[in-house]
């Protein structure tokens, strides 16, 4: 019989750790080798919508395991870090490593060595360094994630930060002492183990000593100079191409793996210093969120790419809400929660009515005969408070009966806002549905303290720019009785 769980378990190892090239016909042959049936059209679907898949030309991908593995990149350490004898990951790995991990479970290995761990003591200033290219709130999430920190609860500090706290790193002591370590001298990188997050480093004087020789300080800068150029240009090229991403990651994933040859080389720079360097570049503020764009310039929307995902009800969000009644000991019926998934204000065709009305009985009848309360009771409340949460986003947005001109003269901010909450609370709603699942992996204490960091500040956020939303709606309401009058 036809296993999802299976399916989806074989899925994610596969995309988690195959580095060659292959078509949607190769992964079903060695599914099936291993006795999972899937078809292509299942297959290609996965594929089509995965952050982790990169189509290529003529029906081949790449995963970005395969596509990023063993490819140089590199960074500078602060002088922070050398005088404490140790290096932090922070956001330098992007986008060579999985997005999803928390930079405290990046792993530095040297020689193939795993690195012992090291506390770097950082201060309230100096810490913003190693995250340049990450989003505010998802940088305090870093923090409290931390194990380091384990005892520092920003939530309850109001997100402010101590004068002094720590970050987990990696001892490069002994590195820095035997090769005469200096400010200014830079580290070699690649990702040995995509799924393990290991990250293999060298100094960068070691490497050309072992492979062509000593290179010269004004030769690296040179070719530093140079890199940053193309760097430039190639961003620029892809802000025309391809527009805004949906995040500072994929914005630079694409550009590198388009231009790895060019881009992964050890004569380079980092991103970090290139941010420094250039002044046609910048991360602008869009929503609750950063973008790399044209500095100075406001951050493109496509309306249309805003408003489509409010129409989509992944399987995760009906689970959600499936289990969410079940977990408050709701005796309602199938109608009544049909109609709270699927509100009529969705104004969804009856064919899909009929297709979804058909999937969450079945799917209500499955997950009731092995609902466990007591086994749901660590993620009853959280979940119960993300399924208000997105259901307040859901029903706001659907209040607004609204052409895309009209949501065109919303203010840009709010409502920009408005989508990032919603994806990002369907997010929350995915972490707390693999929690469920018997063959998933259940979410750290990490996890979920950053998960919860997160839940409320969207509710902060979501309540803030309503008013400011409805208000705008109102005006565009009035305006269209003075066009008829």
């Amino acid at each position: 019989m036809y296993s999802t769980d299976l399916f989806d378990s074989a899925y994610l190892r596969f995309m988690r750790n195959y580095l060659e090239t292959f078509s949607v016909s190769d992964v079903v042959a060695m599914f099936r080798e291993g006795g999972i049936r899937t078809t292509s059209e299942e297959v290609e679907e996965c594929l089509e919508t995965d952050c982790y898949s990169i189509p290529l030309e003529d029906g081949q991908y790449i995963t970005r395991a395969g596509a990023f593995s063993g490819q140089f990149f590199t960074f500078v350490p602060t002088v922070q870090e050398i005088e404490q004898g140790v290096v932090v990951p922070g956001d330098r790995c992007i986008p060579f490593v999985d997005q999803k991990l928390f930079p405290c479970d990046i792993i530095f290995s040297f020689n193939k060595n795993v690195l012992p761990e090291k506390k770097l003591e950082v201060d309230a200033n100096s810490v913003y360094d190693y995250f340049s290219l990450t989003d505010i709130d998802i940088f305090s999430q870093y923090l409290d994630a931390d194990p380091v920190n384990r005892n520092l609860h920003i939530a309850d500090m109001d997100y402010m930060l101590p004068y002094n706290f720590g970050m987990t790193g990696f001892d490069f002591g002994e590195i820095f002492r035997i090769t005469k370590f200096r400010p200014g001298d830079r580290m070699l990188a690649y990702v040995s183990d995509w799924d393990r997050g290991i990250v293999e480093i060298l100094p960068l004087k070691i490497f050309f000593e072992r492979r062509m020789g000593n290179v010269s300080r004004i030769d690296l800068e040179l070719a530093k100079k140079s890199w940053f150029e193309l760097l430039e240009k190639l961003l620029l090229e892809s802000f025309d191409r391809h527009g805004p991403c949906e995040s500072i990651d994929m914005q630079l994933m694409l550009v590198f793996f388009e231009n790895a040859n060019r881009l992964c080389v050890p004569l380079g720079g980092s991103i970090a210093e290139f941010l420094e360097w250039t002044d046609k570049i910048g991360i602008e503020f869009y929503g609750v969120e950063r973008r790399l764009w044209r500095k100075g310039e406001i951050v493109e929307i496509d309306v249309n790419s805003i408003v489509t995902p409010f129409y989509d009800v992944p399987d995760f969000v009906i689970d959600s809400f499936i289990m969410d009644s079940l977990f408050s000991k709701e005796n309602i019926s199938d109608k009544e929660l049909i109609e709270r998934i699927i509100p009529e204000s969705m104004d969804l065709s009856p064919r899909m009515q009929s297709t979804y009305s058909l999937q969450i009985e079945n799917r209500r009848a499955k997950l009731r005969k092995s609902y466990n309360w007591f086994a749901d009771f660590a993620f009853g409340e959280f979940r119960h408070r993300s399924i208000a949460l997105y259901s307040d986003i859901r029903d706001l947005f659907f209040s607004f009966d609204c052409t895309e001109s009209e949501f065109e003269s919303f203010p840009r901010d709010e409502f920009v806002m408005l989508a990032q909450l919603y994806s990002h609370t369907m997010d929350l709603l995915d972490l707390i549905d693999e929690a469920g699942d018997p063959d998933g992996e259940e979410p750290s204490d990490e996890e979920m303290s950053s998960a919860q960091i997160s839940l409320e500040g969207m509710e902060f956020s979501f309540y803030d720019i309503r008013p400011v939303l409805l208000e705008s709606y109102e005006r565009v309401r009035r305006g269209r009785f003075s066009l008829l009058s």
